[in-house]
């Protein structure tokens, strides 16, 4: 029953997490909320608004300025999304922990609830940047602009903004992707080491 218990409350988490995820990187790419697609997303997380009266976003991607709306850069970086997903993450290991009839002090579960957050986050802009990545390549060969594909494209630009500033301008040929994809697996692997050796202390 157990088992039955957590899977289920796993897959309800996680449909949360990347709920509040998506809504993340919406803002984070500049994406407002009335772009057709991102709609629903904005819906369904008003949660988020929310907790965003005592967790402000920090940045500004856009500047009203009398009539004009005028695209600024820099990314905004949504908090309050933040901590609703760090307040998932431990929820679930403090059910986790329960169910299988353990206990662990609360330092320690913020601590693996915060790394456990961080491997997720990362997790999710390497399957944004595989999305990127398969949505460039059905357009180049379809020859459409289909306009999902463009959201997806967009979401990935504060992830490889920062790749395409240090790599040498190549032409057609976007190396972007690939460093951005072995950067980020790097760190997956050293958040990975770094608290393994805490937790063994």
């Amino acid at each position: 029953m157990n088992a039955i218990v957590s899977n289920l409350f796993e897959i309800v988490v996680g449909s949360a997490m990347l709920l509040i995820f998506s809504r993340f990187m919406l803002e984070f790419a500049g994406i407002e909320s009335n772009n057709p697609f991102a709609k629903v997303i904005f819906k369904l997380t008003r949660v988020v608004d929310m907790f965003g009266r005592l967790f402000p976003t920090i940045g500004q991607t856009t500047q009203t300025n009398k009539h004009l709306r005028v695209v600024q850069p820099g990314f905004a970086i949504n908090t309050a999304a933040l901590v609703i997903m760090l307040l998932l993450r431990l929820f679930y290991l403090g059910l986790m922990t329960q169910l299988m009839g353990k206990y662990y002090p609360p330092l320690h579960l913020f601590f693996v609830g915060t790394i456990s957050l961080v491997l997720d986050f990362l997790m999710m802009c390497q399957i944004i940047l595989f999305g990127t990545f398969i949505a460039n390549l059905v357009s180049m060969l379809t020859q459409s602009n289909n306009p999902i594909w463009a959201l997806i494209t967009q979401l990935s630009e504060p992830i490889l903004a920062p790749f395409r500033k240090i790599l040498p301008q190549t032409g057609m040929f976007d190396f972007a992707f690939m460093f951005a994809y072995m950067g980020i697996y790097l760190v997956q692997e050293v958040v990975k080491v770094v608290a393994a050796n805490l937790l063994s202390l």
